[in-house]
């Protein structure tokens, strides 16, 4: 559990990133911000390409809020648009408030120990 906390950043986080979609026929880029504050508070902006740039994505607890500055208007996701590709990517806007968690989402088991190097090295499944 330890471990998995510190991989995803204890408390709060903060990431650039960039995502790159590929299909048959098109491509396409998008950079984001993204910023968090445990696993119910989370940011996301759009910074490239300059279509979507400004475009925002909030997470609070359960809900989804997108800001968009084309309408300027905030929007509350519904449950219907949560299987809906983000930004176009199969990575779905469910997927952006469900994080998985590979501590509570997966069954754990000790498969087996063996001795390596007078060492003993268990091993999980």
């Amino acid at each position: 559990m330890k471990a998995y906390e510190r991989m995803k950043g204890e408390s709060s986080g903060y990431s650039a990133m960039k995502m790159e979609i590929i299909r048959p026929t098109w491509s396409r880029s998008i950079s984001f911000k993204s910023w968090s504050k445990t696993t119910e508070l989370s940011l996301s902006l759009v910074t490239a390409p300059k279509k979507e740039e400004g475009q925002s994505f909030l997470k609070r607890g359960k809900e989804m809020w997108n800001w968009n500055p084309t309408i300027n208007r905030m929007i509350k996701l519904p449950p219907s648009m949560m299987s809906q590709g983000w930004m176009g990517s199969d990575f779905t806007n469910d997927d952006l408030l469900n994080e998985a968690s590979i501590v509570t989402d997966y069954v754990h088991q000790l498969s087996g120990q063996e001795k390596l190097q007078k060492k003993i090295v268990t091993s999980w499944k």
